[in-house]
């Protein structure tokens, strides 16, 4: 009776245990897999279920339509949101990258090659802001080698802490940041991460051959099914606009030649259209896409071959609206600025006003050209050309309007950051060339003036904390003249004997105390050396 009882306290605790740790399924399809998450922790959101969920919107302070629209801009799948007083939020990213391009699925890769993939995360991440810490491969049972690591993130919006797996599988990468805020990563953290990357199951799906070699396979080349080199001949030259009012555009490409096209446009929790055409003999192909109602979409392009899928292409996103006025830049504005100008241009619909206005460090407005304010002709195209030569923050904003069309002004920030090279090369543009006895002459008038000076170096030593160089600016059957004395602060790699061209900045006389006298000499402060 005792053990009849015991026995069916444990069916009892059991079965307890397994409603309190009970999960929900979310599919992954892309990728062939699926994931949990424990509702009595976590908030799940989705594409479909956005509108269910109004106070976590709300606190983000975005409509459901922004938030489809940023996810769909990061490839973000889910995003499940901690419950409780500490704010928690996990994303689940899935994308295609160059990543994704070159391993294809890093299960079937070596140890070396994934620690490359290591190195390429954690450079990845840190030029976006991140501070990495511990990256090292961990092999979960139903998924293979996620790159794991913790990490510190710095950015607009303020910092905060996490974890980040990532592994590349069925050729695309798969990615879940675990993003713990106004705290430490703490032992819980890493143990709900830990329960969510141990809930994780990919299938292995059909690798198509050139996948992870580039090459076709032996079996399939040459085949009347799949012709040898097919699988590497989608190249799409016009991509969709990122924004459209009438919901028409065109892709464009180059394909294999006689293959089916398929481009499909599939709306954010709605309905997939498909637009297909045929491969000319020269492999060009023109598909027009109608969309169908207003909303946001994401486009994809297939290639098809004797009913065989040889390619396929993720492209952008759309924005469909009726009152949307539509912009396309011709290149992205960089994060970091390297020249002296920048040109914005694009194109948009006719008789638009745009504006561009540009300030450096939150300061007045740069002189933009030919003007701060353009308005376009039939033909749409803009263009403005921006100095970019000081060193600072930039901010630039550009600005549409037209008449019964919905303004649209973007921000952006740059930073410029001059090059020890681009400094010295200015420097020497600016640098002043003297007569030896003009400045000796007139030394104390030169001071704070930078100057240049071919010279002979005859001694480098360091004194106390600095290094001094002496230089000769004449050499005569073997005698020095014309002596000139530069103090650097750190060693300045030269050696006596050698000829170079120095630039420094004049302080006034310079003494140096010899065996016999104390000599004076023109002294600058050094800056570098040709």
């Amino acid at each position: 009776m005792r053990k009849s009882f015991l026995l069916i306290l444990i069916l009892l605790l059991t079965a307890f245990c397994a409603c309190a740790v009970a999960a929900t399924e979310y599919p992954l399809d892309t990728i062939s897999g699926k994931m949990l998450f424990n509702e009595d922790l976590y908030v799940v959101l989705t594409p479909r279920n956005l509108s269910e969920h109004p106070d976590l919107l709300s606190s983000m302070g975005k409509t459901a339509e922004e938030l489809q629209a940023d996810w769909a801009e990061r490839g973000v799948v889910l995003q499940a949101w901690g419950k409780g007083n500490k704010k928690t939020v996990v994303e689940v990213i899935i994308i295609k990258d160059d990543s994704s391009a070159r391993y294809y699925d890093t299960n079937e890769h070596t140890n070396a090659e994934r620690v490359e993939y290591k190195n390429e995360i954690v450079q990845k991440l840190k030029s976006r802001g991140y501070t990495v810490f511990e990256p090292h491969p961990k092999k979960r049972t139903k998924v293979g080698y996620f790159i794991e690591l913790e990490y510190l993130h710095n950015g607009d919006g303020g910092s905060y802490r996490g974890i980040y797996a990532t592994i590349v599988r069925n050729g695309y990468t798969f990615s879940v940041d675990y993003q713990a805020y106004d705290r430490s990563v703490s032992k819980t953290d890493r143990d709900r991460c830990t329960r969510i990357l141990n809930d994780i199951t990919i299938d292995k799906a059909a690798v198509p051959a050139d996948a992870v070699t580039g090459q076709e396979s032996p079996e399939s080349a040459g085949t009347a099914d799949v012709p040898a080199g097919a699988g590497n001949t989608l190249v799409v030259t016009a991509n969709p606009p990122a924004k459209t009012n009438d919901g028409i555009f065109t892709v464009e490409g180059n394909a294999y030649p006689g293959s089916e096209i398929i481009v499909v446009a599939m709306r954010w929790a709605g309905s997939s259209s498909r637009f297909q055409t045929t491969a000319g003999k020269n492999g060009k192909f023109s598909v027009k896409v109608t969309l169908p109602n207003e909303g946001l979409y994401q486009i994809t392009v297939n290639m098809c071959y004797n009913d065989v899928t040889l390619a396929d292409a993720v492209l952008n996103t759309v924005t469909y609206s009726t009152t949307l006025l539509p912009y396309t830049l011709n290149a992205e504005i960089p994060k970091e600025l390297s020249t002296d100008k920048l040109v914005i241009s694009g194109t948009t619909v006719k008789n638009v006003e745009i504006q561009c206005i540009v300030t450096v460090d939150g300061g007045s407005p740069l002189q933009i050209k030919p003007r701060d304010t353009v308005k376009t002709n039939g033909s749409g195209n803009f263009s403005f050309t921006v100095p970019t030569e000081q060193e600072g923050e930039y901010e630039i904003v550009l600005s549409f309007a037209k008449k019964g069309l919905n303004s649209e002004r973007e921000t952006w920030k740059a930073t410029r950051k001059l090059s020890v090279a681009d400094q010295n090369s200015r420097t020497a543009g600016k640098a002043e060339k003297v007569n030896y006895n003009q400045l000796v002459k007139k030394l104390d008038s030169y001071v704070g003036h930078t100057i240049s000076f071919d010279v002979y170096i005859t001694e480098v030593k360091q004194v106390g904390d600095q290094w001094m160089i002496v230089a000769a600016q004449k050499l005569n059957r073997g005698k020095y003249s014309n002596y000139l004395v530069y103090m650097a602060d750190e060693d300045p790699g030269l050696t006596a004997g050698v000829k170079v061209k120095l630039y420094g900045v004049c302080t006034g006389p310079h003494s140096i105390l010899s065996e016999e006298e104390n000599l004076s000499y023109p002294g600058f402060d050094y800056l570098f050396f040709d």
